[in-house]
């Protein structure tokens, strides 16, 4: 994973984005816990 800071598209609003590689939004959140939490689901958290 990479991160990229700076300003998202106009239409996907504020917040933070994961972006996957096919370039589809896999997760939006407004805090990086909610991430952690979502790559846990998936069996990718640490």
């Amino acid at each position: 994973m990479r991160t990229v800071r700076g300003p998202a598209p106009e239409p996907y609003g504020t917040g933070l984005f994961l972006v996957r590689p096919d370039g589809y939004v896999g997760w939006t959140g407004d805090s990086p816990a909610t991430l952690t939490g979502y790559l846990a689901r998936l069996g990718l958290g640490r």
